[in-house]
């Protein structure tokens, strides 16, 4: 619903979901699945999924919604630790995470309605990374998460290819699942 799709043959976040879980693999070759997913699976490229993800979290809040659900080394902490390690676990140690967040927090210009009503979180997201840009080298990253006070968005998370918002004060449950968004699940 909420996430970028590719074409299968097309490389990077937004393909190689198989990848992210270990593979089914079987010597008896009925087994193995159908052949053009077999060939597809061949095909993907494995250096997005089976490898580090590097992640920059910009904390934002807006002039009628002050403040964030969490500082920094707690955010941090919520990725880095527990998160990371679900998924590491999940991949048998074929990815994780490596979150870097911003030590300040980013106002955003327009009150939080601005992007609530019509549902523009995608809008928001692009606002915010452009903030950021002009005081932090986002260019190293491989996904942009946004973290955000509780606005009204019907949602937690929201995640697809290079973007990832959390909206309020998530669990570490709701951002591992977000990243399997950002895997291509």
């Amino acid at each position: 619903r909420h996430c970028n799709t590719a074409s299968p043959t097309q490389t990077g976040p937004e393909s190689g979901a198989r990848l992210f879980l270990e593979s089914h693999t079987a010597s008896d070759p009925e087994q193995a699945g159908p052949p053009h997913l077999q060939q597809l699976e061949r095909q993907a490229d494995s250096s997005w999924t089976l490898s580090k993800k590097k992640v920059f979290y910009i904390r934002i809040d807006f002039p009628d919604t002050p403040g964030t659900p969490f500082d920094g080394p707690e955010l941090a902490s919520l990725v880095n630790v527990r998160s990371s390690d679900h998924i590491r676990q999940m991949s048998k140690g074929r990815t994780w995470i490596e979150a870097e967040v911003s030590p300040d927090i980013l106002r955003m210009p327009s009150h939080s309605s601005n992007y609530v009503v019509g549902n523009h979180f995608l809008q928001l997201h692009e606002a915010a990374s452009q903030m950021a840009t002009n005081l932090y080298d986002l260019s190293s990253y491989d996904i942009i998460g946004v973290s955000l006070p509780n606005v009204g968005f019907p949602f937690s998370g929201r995640a697809g290819g290079r973007v990832q918002l959390l909206q309020g004060r998530v669990r570490e449950k709701v951002v591992v699942h977000e990243f399997g968004h950002n895997y291509g699940l």
